[in-house]
């Protein structure tokens, strides 16, 4: 949790939403053959700062607690696409199959649903992005 920081005139300072650390993305296409090819992406992000909800005694409900003061886990994905290229004499045709997310990472873009445990400490429920996805494509390019 980062403190907000006040300036010499008085005012504060927060976290910008946008507010990553540190990222670090990698990409690779391999070709393997006649008309085949690999391509990868692999991508990394420390989290984005969030404004946790806190629970209000006085009134019994849930509030916004200090802006940004808490950052959600760190983002992480592998994507792996193959595709198969076809030359025709009047157009050309590319096959592709693809895997988003293939580590399966939790990757959590938001809280929602506050709520408390048995003992008594808050719960919140993560709001996900992709699970690990297949995808198929086909593209038609036309020749002159």
């Amino acid at each position: 949790k980062k403190k907000k920081k006040k300036t010499a005139t008085g005012h504060y300072f927060y976290p910008r939403y946008s507010d990553q650390r540190h990222t670090v993305s990698f990409v690779f296409n391999w070709k393997l053959g006649k008309n085949w090819q690999l391509f990868g992406k692999y991508f990394y992000g420390s989290g984005f700062p969030y404004t946790p909800m806190i629970f209000d005694r006085t009134s019994m409900h849930f509030v916004p607690g200090a802006i940004h003061s808490c950052y959600l886990p760190s983002y992480e994905r592998l994507d792996l696409r193959i595709l198969k290229n076809f030359e025709l004499s009047r157009f050309s045709l590319t096959f592709y199959f693809e895997m988003i997310n293939l580590t399966n990472h939790n990757n959590i873009i938001a809280y929602q649903h506050y709520g408390f445990n048995k003992d008594g400490t808050i719960s919140k429920q993560g709001k996900r992005l992709l699970p690990i996805t297949p995808n198929v494509g086909l593209s038609l390019i036309f020749n002159k």
